[in-house]
């Protein structure tokens, strides 16, 4: 009786430490779970599973250092400013995440609608640590949205879709919703959401006019519509580009950045004014642009930039100008933003492109003028 004694003791102190650890943890939650489309990551930098087929690349973003993963995971994981890269043997359904200071996370593709994870894929899965808000009880609002794979923000955070359709519960309170797409009027208004009605918004974004036979969006295109092989691997060389053109900001290298813009670059951000309805545009030399990257990178100790969402266009009428557009997030402890990027690139030296047009708006001005494109500029 004596032994049993001190043995639930011992287990009542051992409880005792367990249960203290487990409350001073906190959840980690799943912001977003989405396949990116233009991402070719997984066969830029490839790795083939034991049987020898590729793998698919999960990128988790989750701001913190040291978390490990488990399922079936291939090789050694890599920590990039802020995303874990995860190669994942084709089939995959689960992913779990744990951290020493984070109750554990278990991902279900399964429960979404990717299913599991394909070979040679890319998909991004956002992940924040913190207190789960109580949204779940919430009064279900539904959207439809036209383009299908339109992008929706709701109180800033961002919601997938399937097929243009997605139920989120809200509070009863007003709230607000923006909706962008490459080539559309971008839209955004706020709303109420009432106790007891039926809450449904329908969204129909407008084409934004362009000349259809002067831009080819090479996106999720196969090989033999994009021209054959040689399109194909141009298409993959400026994708490895925009990579680097990220980890170049990551990396606080300058000099990158510089051999990135030709002299003669234009640089144009366009972002509603503060307290105010108007908008402003303004232009930017090479020279001075640089500049202010150049004061970021010294006074930033970190600087975390994401890029998702990305198109990549041909030129119709010039062979070797391609755009790119893309959603860009900055987050420093000096600076941050989050927009839209076009850029115009001169793709004459296809490993090395030069930026010619470098365009940034912030999604209020993307649902008032849209994003730009090339029919926005003189290219003669």
């Amino acid at each position: 009786m004596k032994l049993l004694r001190y043995s639930g003791i011992l287990f009542g102190i051992c409880g005792a430490l367990i249960f203290s650890g487990l409350a001073d943890a906190q959840p980690l939650k799943i912001d977003g779970i989405r396949c990116l489309g233009g991402d070719l990551s997984a066969s830029v930098y490839p790795r083939n599973d034991f049987t020898g087929k590729k793998c698919a690349l999960v990128k988790v973003a989750l701001p913190v250092s040291g978390a490990e993963f488990e399922g079936n995971v291939i090789g050694s994981v890599e920590y990039k400013a802020g995303e874990y890269w995860v190669y994942m043997s084709a089939g995959s359904k689960f992913l779990k995440v744990k951290h020493e200071s984070h109750h554990p996370l278990m991902i279900h593709f399964d429960d979404t609608n990717i299913g599991s994870v394909e070979s040679n894929r890319t998909y991004l899965v956002k992940v924040s640590g913190g207190k789960v808000s109580g949204i779940s009880g919430g009064i279900p609002v539904t959207f439809k949205i036209t383009p299908r794979d339109a992008i929706l923000s709701v109180d800033q955070q961002e919601y997938e879709t399937v097929n243009g359709v997605v139920e989120i519960p809200l509070s009863a309170s007003e709230h607000n919703y923006m909706v962008v797409a490459p080539g559309y009027k971008g839209q955004g208004n706020k709303f109420m959401v009432y106790e007891g009605n039926t809450n449904k918004i329908i969204v129909e974004l407008d084409p934004k006019t362009s000349s259809a036979a002067i831009t080819e969006n090479w996106i999720n295109k196969p090989e033999e519509k994009t021209g054959g092989y040689e399109e194909a691997r141009q298409r993959r060389e400026i994708l490895k580009w925009v990579e680097d053109y990220r980890l170049a900001y990551i990396e606080k290298n300058i000099n990158r950045l510089r051999d990135a813009f030709s002299e003669g670059t234009r640089i144009i951000t366009q972002s509603q004014n503060i307290n105010s309805s108007l908008y402003k545009t303004k232009s930017q030399a090479k020279r001075d642009y640089l500049e202010s990257i150049e004061r970021l990178f010294r006074n930033a100790k970190r600087i975390n930039v994401e890029f998702d969402h990305i198109s990549v266009m041909k030129h119709g009428a010039k062979p070797n100008i391609y755009g790119v557009t893309l959603h860009q997030r900055i987050q420093s402890s000096e600076y941050s933003d989050d927009g839209w990027l076009f850029l115009i690139l001169d793709c004459r030296d296809s490993e090395n492109p030069q930026i010619l047009v470098r365009t940034w708006q912030d999604e209020s001005a993307v649902a008032n003028y849209g994003i730009f494109t090339f029919d926005d500029f003189d290219m003669d």
